[in-house]
């Protein structure tokens, strides 16, 4: 009986690891989509301020 306990005590363990993995996953994801999406701006920007009509906002 021991035995299984400490088999239920790991599985948890186990189940908390994978967890912890995932949501990281999850955040590195965003945190990529949204490193891709401010990189679209500042290029999207870039090119706005050299077109003619915004010259001046620089």
């Amino acid at each position: 009986a021991h035995l299984e306990d400490k088999n239920e005590e790991l599985s948890k363990e186990g189940t908390k690891y994978t967890d912890t993995i995932y949501t990281l996953t999850l955040l590195i994801d965003l945190f990529s989509l949204e490193l891709r999406q401010m990189q679209d701006i500042y290029q999207f920007s870039y090119k706005m301020a050299m077109h003619p009509p915004f010259c001046f906002v620089r």
